[in-house]
């Protein structure tokens, strides 16, 4: 057995009390889980410059370099990291790497340190979905919610993909899709003069009837994590006036892809607050996302059924109700807040498969789901639905859609990608200087930006980094397909698209795809962020792979 971190021991300790089953399939698993979480740490420590490179492209360190085998480089240059060594012993886990850096004085101070204990944590918690789902069956006819079962690898690129900074071994294996899965709601009533709307409470009210709701006040729902770890203290004053009251009244859900929005037992899906670090910032959901999402949805909706050419190609699942308390400002309107969303699964007809975007890179998924079709011409496919959905919407309306894997479902029919489902709409950006609509955002929305560099950073980096990337990067892996041929039919989809584009939005599409087939594409430094958090989004630049 190998020897273990602090995170990795107390999941450990965990399993063999309570899934004991499990605890060979977490030991074999912890091997694979280090190297992907070296390899993705050590990734962007090169890519963001946030180590000295020697001209060998190893690590510069005052006592000797840290070699960095490369086994090969997708597309935006990320490269496949094949091993990290110091004095020819191989690293073996993360931490190691920021052990040395910080000795080095390359790095250091609460932030690094911070980050060793997250990146722990994410190794823990990824060898663990690793063994949950390592028996699984993969077929092409699973209903959606198996498909996110699926999913035991985080965010693509981000070292700390797994980590949830505030839970336990067990509440990660209870709270997790890909896990156990079992979430209980609370349900949480709030007197109406410090509630921002009763949507959420009418709209459960019809779903569950048998909740008696207090006169005087309406409805959040609540995970049970902020339940337990919360609520009692952020709200104590409340609780003890009265002014919120938990009921006694539970609704069993099952979590999605995303930790904190879930299916209820009668399929009502919903997105609670989590005051956890999960990535780069922590989940509650902001007054402006509960006022916004509603209305965005209906806008984008209305556009996509006023365009045959987006109409054939995709449908917006729409959050629609959300509330939060009041005061709105700070922290205590961000953390008792609900937003409420259509499921996914009543968009299929008979015949079609559900499936979210992140399950595309689980392993087996994409190749059940194609079957005996050539993954190129699937490839095509997607990149038909997908390019033109968010290039309308950037150029036509100067919305920069949120399409990464998390946000996009496809619909699938006989080996066929048919259809996209867009949902969770909070993250999107408009330009004012083109959107013509009619939105009238939330006072303290950061989701309308002045001029089309913002929507374009939007829309590009989420449709082609954080989306037709890894679609690709799996065909490579799976399938055995050029890396270049898959770019080069995304490069001619884009170029048709744009072509049409130009007939519609001339002053508009022109400077798009000059943008979008530049020499580099903006990417977001994730590392970079956690490592300086309130700083706002950073960007570096990449090699762009339409660029020729």
């Amino acid at each position: 057995m190998p020897v273990l971190t602090p995170a990795e021991a107390d999941t450990l300790a965990f399993l063999e009390t309570d899934q004991p089953a499990l605890v060979d399939r977490y030991l074999a698993a912890l091997r694979p889980a280090r190297r992907r979480t070296l390899g993705l740490l050590t990734a962007a420590l090169l890519r963001e410059g946030l180590v000295p490179v020697d001209p060998a492209g190893d690590i510069a360190l005052p006592d000797g370099p840290l070699r960095v085998r490369i086994d090969g480089e997708h597309a935006f240059g990320r490269p496949q990291i094949g091993a990290v060594l110091a004095d020819d012993r191989e690293l073996e886990h993360p931490a190691e790497l920021l052990a040395l850096l910080i000795k080095a004085g390359v790095g250091g101070g609460r932030r690094w340190e911070d980050l060793a204990t997250e990146l722990s944590e994410s190794v823990a918690n990824l060898a663990m979905s690793y063994a949950c789902v390592a028996d699984r069956p993969v077929r092409s006819d699973l209903p959606h919610l198996q498909f996110d079962r699926l999913c035991a690898e985080g965010h693509n690129i981000h070292p700390c993909g797994r980590a949830r900074g505030g839970m336990r071994p067990a509440e990660s294996f209870r709270y997790a899709g890909e896990c156990a899965g079992d979430v209980r709601l609370a349900v949480v009533a709030v007197r109406l003069d410090h509630l921002s709307s009763t949507e959420v409470g009418d709209l459960v009210r019809t779903v569950y009837p048998e909740i008696v709701v207090p006169p005087g006040y309406g409805l959040v729902l609540v995970h049970p994590w902020q339940l337990e770890h919360v609520i009692p203290a952020g709200y104590a004053a409340e609780l003890a006036g009265g002014t919120i009251r938990v009921l006694d009244f539970r609704i069993r859900s099952t979590p999605t892809v995303s930790l904190r929005t879930v299916v209820t037992d009668r399929g009502l899906v919903v997105k609670t607050a989590l005051d956890l670090l999960i990535t780069t910032s922590r989940r509650s959901i902001s007054p402006a996302t509960t006022y916004n999402t509603p209305r965005l949805g209906l806008l984008l909706r209305s556009l996509i059924e006023a365009d045959p050419e987006l109409a054939s190609r995709a449908q917006v699942v729409r959050e629609v109700a959300g509330a939060c308390f009041r005061p709105e400002t700070g922290w205590a309107g961000r953390n008792l807040s609900t937003v409420l969303r259509e499921d996914p699964s009543r968009f299929t007809a008979d015949g079609e498969t559900a499936v979210t975007g992140c399950a595309l890179y689980a392993d087996g998924v994409l190749a059940v789901l194609i079957g005996d079709r050539d993954p190129l011409d699937v490839l095509a496919e997607y990149a038909a639905l997908l390019l033109p959905v968010v290039l309308t919407f950037l150029t036509g309306h100067g919305i920069g859609l949120e399409a990464h894997l998390q946000n996009t479902v496809v619909v699938w029919r006989d080996g066929r990608p048919v259809r996209l489902l867009l949902r969770d709409l909070a993250g999107i950006r408009i330009d004012r200087t083109r959107f013509a609509g009619d939105f009238e955002p939330h006072p303290d929305s950061i989701i309308v930006v002045d001029g089309p560099q913002g929507a374009r950073h939007k829309a590009f980096y989420c449709a082609l980094q954080a989306n037709l990337a890894e679609v690709i990067s799996t065909m490579v892996a799976e399938f055995g397909v050029a890396e270049s041929d898959c770019w080069d039919l995304v490069r001619a989809e884009a170029h048709r698209v744009f072509d049409r584009l130009e007939t519609r939005w001339p002053d508009r599409a022109i400077p798009d795809r000059a943008a979008m087939f530049a020499p580099t594409l903006g990417q977001k430094s994730f590392l970079r962020m956690r490592l300086h958090p309130g700083t706002g989004d950073a960007y570096i630049q990449v090699p762009n792979p339409l660029h020729s």
